[in-house]
């Protein structure tokens, strides 16, 4: 539901179930943050009472940057009790029956606008107890059964107007446990039963006024388990059962005064399980069941000194699971992952590498959902997304690919009302709101693609106008296709109920409908290269597609649902070879491999599995050369390295193993010249050298073994790039792949000194380049024909010592368009070009457009701007100041569309942006309003494709983008679709 309605989040925190109904705080423009409820429909969801009248808020306990609550709402009986604060009493104890009359405040503790603060709000047996301050007692102990009468201090710990400061509380077998100072003994471990007299100091644990700062309490069974220091053993782990005698250090972790500082405490399967510190170990996980013998670091997970678990303040980092630890650690291997113990070193494992490699996934937010777990966690496109988990790699995997859910961002506060789960997510469109999804597509089966039932999610064809519907097998919607209808109730009957939008009753209706629509049936096997093909499916084929008249088009279509329902594909590294696509992507069996398209279902398929079996071998750099195709790649035994293939399993090869060894030479900026390959690699001692190739082992060959090269750029025959020698310093080199033949093209800045030439572009016959005039000075625009007399500063555009900073050089036939910094006060961003001299080095336009992002398509170039909106809109020039504007203003206002992944097709731009109606999708433009629109909305409705990678290949543009149903995966649009262009 969108509460906030538009990009503004109401951020929905506390989410509690009390009778049947979910109550939250949430925040909107005209409320600020108040007490809401919801029973998962749009009638049922409303504000409970406006505490603090008008856009204050009354309700404030949330971290906005975590989106936390603070403090929860705690049901007791048939009332919620939480703090307030009504503009007139302070912070103070409300309760609420979950009606606006029933909403009270339940005492003024401390009277005036300061109120008493309440803090640390624990349910014990039917009582709640808190800290409070009352004007006259200090901060202390107090306790309530939601009425006025039964809201009282229970002791006053430090006599008179001190403050105790009661802190971490906690219960076991009805007895309250917290820390307090009574300004005697410091602060030390009490326990109270509610009374007066039945409060009292449990240990001092370090006699005198310092105190053992007993903290993290943790009940196990009939036990307490905190951290607390004392002098002889630093902070180490203690346990209580109620009595002076029976508190005692359980083990000294970091034997000596050193700190064991054990964290994270929880408890699971009837032991306590935390992460402790030792200098040998660093901080890994221990269990303890209560005795020395019984406390034992459980697995060294990052050998060594480093530490496994560096999440260790929030408890959102692990949870256990039917008496199992879940948990997100790093071995030094594969990163921050989901991780499992049952307190034995063999049980103790990586679930599972959600983020391939040594990138971290960063499980988070962990909670249990009817027996499995829920979590966030990113994967190696960088997005937080929903993730459900049964302790085995199998039974872990993301849920929105399952049950054809929209794209959540950083899910979290999971709560079970009926039969649905309600959380917290953020969409680009509607920013951070609640968010519900059915119990039962948490236990869904999810099978490979072996096992799979002959039905799957699909989406068919369809252009700007959709049509969306039944599949190529006929086969009618299955259950995965329920959950893409009931995964979005809660957003869409929400915008219903918005009744002063009236042009979003429509739309949110087609949001409840559209999804069911969706839902298609298609086979999943996977087609090994050099394998008897399919003809073309989808109703597309060649003949007809070529021949078609763009106005009768079919429009865009997916082109194949490659990866298991379990995963997304994420088609990657789009590029074309002679009207092939190659691409990388993951079908959820065989891992992330090199893989091939000619836009048609059966003509979509893996070349090979270089990395066998589930591994992947994640395919970089993909560049053509000629009829092969070079890449990098890592195959599980040489590390990353040189590959070509001719598109069959048996033309797909290492080239060289450059460094032997699992860990790889790891090439880099793969560079073509004169039909020849230039690149990178790492050495042993992590230098880096510069290499050739032409696709044998003995024509693999070192060019230039020092200097750290970098930015490699082909002039004609020439490559250029920036290296570092003792003499010249950091200047701009060149080579014609012999070692003679490589060598300092000049010293920009004599001697020592470095111009640290930066974006070199070739444009025409020159290559373009930001560079310091003088050491330490600020970048000009140079420009190199690749000899000594040719290479020159073309302006000091910002005559001194700042410089202008020229950058985004792109070319349009001799000319070059830049941003860069003019003079003034103000130092202003703005759009230049440039024919090499001088003279003509100009401003271009006088609307003072700040541009990023520019792109070239035909003779125009294409811009973001962000001289008028935050987040700018989309803008073309042709070099004059008449040409100079925006193309159009596709979401009026300082918000924008925000475009982005701009990329020359043709005579068109493609580029992805969003709108209120349609989330982020594809767009094309020709540089006129008019010829500006969206190609067609994969998600109908406020949710996103997120389109990215347009790519020109035979007679299609690809992409890749994600439905919703089908997950991430791989798209077309013929090319005879586009209208001709407007110039």
């Amino acid at each position: 539901m969108d509460i906030d309605f538009g990009r503004r989040s109401s951020i929905p925190a506390a989410l509690v179930e009390m009778g049947g109904t979910l109550y939250f705080s949430a925040a909107d423009l005209a409320h600020g943050r108040e007490l809401w409820r919801s029973d998962g429909t749009a009638a049922g969801t409303f504000m409970v009472r406006d505490i603090h009248p008008g856009p204050d808020s009354g309700v404030t306990d949330v971290d906005d940057e975590l989106w936390l609550a603070t403090r929860p709402l705690v049901v007791l009986g048939g009332v919620l009790l939480f703090r307030a604060d009504d503009g007139v009493h302070g912070h103070e104890l409300w309760r609420s029956d979950g009606t606006a009359e029933g909403t009270v405040l339940v005492k003024d503790i401390n009277p005036g606008l300061e109120g008493s603060g309440l803090s640390g709000m624990l349910l014990v047996e039917g009582v709640l107890f808190f800290a409070a301050e009352d004007g006259t007692g200090g901060r202390e102990l107090w306790r309530s059964d939601g009425t006025e009468a039964g809201t009282y201090r229970v002791a006053d710990i430090a006599p008179g107007p001190a403050s105790s400061w009661p802190d971490s509380l906690a219960s076991v077998g009805g007895t309250l446990f917290f820390r307090a100072d009574d300004g005697t003994h410091g602060e030390e471990l009490w326990k109270s039963d509610g009374t007066a007299a039945g409060t009292v100091l449990v240990r001092d644990i370090v006699p005198g006024s310092e105190g053992g700062y007993p903290f993290l309490l943790t009940p196990v069974g009939d036990t307490l388990y905190f951290s607390a220091s004392d002098e002889p053993h630093g902070r180490e782990l203690w346990k209580s059962d109620g009595t002076e005698a029976g508190t005692v250090l359980v083990e000294d972790i970091q034997p000596g005064p050193g700190w064991g500082s054990p964290i994270g405490l929880i408890a699971a399967g009837g032991r306590l399980f935390f992460f402790g510190h030792t200098l040998e170990h660093g901080e890994e996980p221990w269990v303890s069941d209560g005795t020395e013998a019984g406390t034992f670091l459980i697995e060294d997970i990052y050998p060594g000194p480093t530490d496994s678990f560096p999440d260790i303040d929030l408890p959102r980092f692990r949870l256990a699971l039917g008496g199992v630890l879940m948990f997100d650690a790093d071995d030094g291997v594969h990163g921050t992952e989901l991780w499992r113990s049952d307190g034995t070193a063999e049980g103790t494992l990586l679930v599972k590498d959600i983020h391939p490699g040594s990138g971290d996934s960063t499980p988070s937010w962990l909670a249990e959902v009817a027996g499995t777990l829920v979590f966030s966690a990113r994967d190696e496109r960088g997005r937080d997304e929903l993730w459900r988990s049964d302790g085995t790699e199998a039974g872990t995997y993301r849920i929105r690919a399952v049950t054809g859910g929209p794209r959540h961002r950083g899910p979290r506060a999971f709560t079970v009302l009926g039969d649905s789960v309600f959380f917290l997510a953020f969409d680009e469109n509607i920013g951070g709101e609640l968010w519900s999804l059915p119990l039962a597509s948490l236990s869904e089966a999810c099978l490979p693609d072996a096992a799979a039932p002959s039905g799957r999610l699909g989406v068919m064809g369809g252009g700007q106008g959709a049509s969306l519907g039944a599949s190529e097998a006929g086969g009618s919607p299955g259950t995965h296709g329920l959950w893409a209808l009931l995964g979005l109730p809660v957003l869409a009957l929400g915008l219903v109920r918005r009744w002063r939008y009236r042009a979003w009753p429509l739309l949110a209706l087609l949001l409840l409908v559209l999804p069911g629509m969706l839902v298609g049936c298609t086979s999943s096997e996977v087609v090994e290269a050099g394998a008897p093909q399919a003809g073309p499916v989808d109703g597309e084929s060649e003949a007809s597609e070529t021949s078609a008249s763009w106005s009768t088009c079919k429009g865009a279509y997916q082109v194949r649902d490659i990866a298991a329902c379990t995963e997304d594909s994420m088609p990657g590294g789009l590029v074309d070879m002679r009207g092939t696509l190659y691409f990388s992507a993951n079908d959820g069996r065989i891992g992330n491999e090199l893989w091939r398209s000619d836009g048609t279902r059966g003509g979509t398929r893996r070349v090979d599995d270089i990395a066998p079996g589930a591994a992947s071998a994640f395919p970089r750099e993909l560049t053509p050369v000629g009829g092969l195709l070079y890449f990098t790649a890592d195959d599980g035994v040489h590390g990353r390295e040189l590959w070509k293939s001719d598109g069959t399993a048996a033309g797909t090869r290492l080239v060289e193993d450059i460094l032997p060894g699992p860990e790889g030479s790891e090439p880099r900026e793969l560079t073509v010249v004169d039909g020849k390959l230039f690149f990178l690699v790492r050495t042993p001692d992590f230098r880096t050298e510069l290499w050739k190739s032409d696709g044998t082992r003995g024509g693999t060959t070192r060019v230039k073994g020092d200097g750290e090269p970098w930015q490699l750029v082909a002039l004609g025959r020439l490559l250029l790039f920036a290296a570092w020698d003792p003499a010249g310093g950091l200047e701009l080199w060149r080579s014609n792949g012999t070692q003679a033949g490589t060598y300092r093209l000049a010293d920009l800045v004599p001697g020592a000194g470095s111009s640290n030439p930066v974006f070199l572009t070739p444009v025409g016959s020159k290559l373009y380049f930001a560079a310091s005039p003088e050491a330490g000075g600020g970048r000009e625009l140079f420009v190199t024909d690749g000899t000594l007399a040719g290479t020159r500063l073309v302006k000091d555009i910002f005559p001194g010592s700042e410089g202008s900073y020229p950058e985004g050089f792109v070319g349009v036939g001799d000319t070059v368009f830049f941003a860069a910094y003019r003079p003034g006060p103000d130092f202003e961003l703005r759009l230049y070009k440039s024919d090499g001299t001088e003279e003509g080095t100009v401003l271009v336009g006088s609307v003072s457009p700040r541009p990023f992002s520019l792109v070239a398509v035909g003779r125009q170039v294409f811009f973001l701007n962000l001289a008028d909106d935050e987040d700018g809109e989309l803008w073309r020039t042709d070099g004059t100041d008449a040409g100079t504007r925006r193309v159009k203003d596709i979401v009026p206002g300082p918000e924008g569309s925000k475009p982005a992944d701009l990329t020359a097709v043709g005579d068109w731009l493609f580029f992805t942006a969003f709108d209120a109606g349609a989330g982020r999708e594809p767009w094309r433009s020709d540089g006129t309003e008019a010829g500006t629109v969206r190609v067609v909305d994969l998600v109908p409705g406020l949710l996103s494709s997120f389109p990215r990678g347009f790519t020109a290949s035979g007679t299609r543009v690809f992409f890749s983008s994600d439905d919703t149903v089908t997950g991430e995966e791989l798209w077309a649009l013929p090319l005879a679709c586009l209208p001709p262009a407007r110039r």
